[in-house]
Parts: structure tokens; C-alpha cells; sequence
């Protein structure tokens, strides 16, 4: 072997060692993910309208701190959260977040193919939103309907 492919062999075990070291990382220190494949459960709907505009029930006593991470939270996780999957390829993203109280709130999301409406309850714990409630309420603009004639919701926690 000539000394530069000794450099390389050396320079490529390095990166191999890097990005292993990194998996293991990753691995023992994963972000707070919520998996909704063990707490589905289905219960009669509370309502069958949409709301449009959130009941003021108190005001909210969240920070801005809190409103920005409950929204990156949403961002993150919506396609896990979601109890409806993504149609055609497309990708979950967040439209819009409503708080109705500091632990209740409205969201919109949708993939470019369906746009769903849900209710969300929420609480903090060690300044890391924890979700209790996950109520699909809309879809495409319509209140939301499954064939069952019963709501899609989740509670999850982490």
C-alpha cells in the first residue's frame, strides 16, 4: 500500500467511526417522539360541527416561550400525532395553531391533498409539551366523518 491510500483507508475509518459515534448518540438520546400505534382509541364525537373560531374560555397564561414550543412540537410530530395518515406521497405540515386556554387548543394541518381540524389538549412537563388529547373535528372544511360515525382520538403521553 502507498502512503496515500494509507491516508485515505485512515481519513475513511475516521468519518465511519464519526457518524457511528453519532447513531449511538442519537440512539440513547432520541427527541420526544410520540407513537400513536399502541393508543388509538375511538370514542363518540363530542360535537359534529367545526369550529371556526376558538370559545374563549380563559385567557391563556402561556408564555411566548411555550406558545413557540407547543407550535415546533406540532411542527415536528403533526404526521405522528395525526390519527389520519397523509394521501398520495404528501407530507403533514401545520396552517395554523388557536390556543382556547393555556390547555386546550385548535390546530389545522394538512399534506396539499386533505386539510384536517383538531383539538388538542396539552400540558407542560419539564417545559416540554405532553399531549392528553388528539380530536380530529374537520376535514377538507366539513365536519369530520369516519364510516363508523365516530371521531378518530388519541391520548398520548411521553
Amino acid at each position: 500500500m502507498t502512503q496515500k491510500q494509507v491516508f485515505a483507508l485512515i481519513v475513511t475509518a475516521v468519518i465511519l467511526v464519526f457518524f457511528a459515534v453519532l447513531k449511538i448518540i442519537r440512539i440513547s438520546n432520541p427527541l420526544p417522539v410520540v407513537d400513536n400505534s399502541q393508543t388509538n382509541t375511538v370514542s363518540e364525537p363530542v360535537t359534529n360541527t367545526v369550529l371556526t373560531e376558538p370559545a374563549q374560555v380563559e385567557p391563556s397564561t402561556l408564555t411566548e416561550s411555550q406558545f413557540r414550543t407547543l407550535e415546533d412540537y406540532l411542527k415536528v410530530n403533526i404526521s405522528l400525532l395525526s390519527p389520519k395518515r397523509e394521501v398520495l406521497g404528501g407530507k403533514f405540515y401545520l396552517t395554523k395553531l388557536d390556543l382556547i386556554d393555556n390547555q386546550n387548543a385548535l390546530i389545522s394541518y394538512e399534506d396539499g391533498h386533505i386539510s384536517l381540524d383538531a383539538r388538542i389538549k396539552f400540558y407542560f412537563l419539564n417545559n416540554l409539551p405532553a399531549l392528553t388529547e388528539f380530536t380530529l373535528i374537520g376535514e377538507n372544511g366539513q365536519p369530520y366523518q369516519t364510516s363508523s360515525s365516530t371521531s378518530a382520538s388519541s391520548s398520548t403521553e411521553f
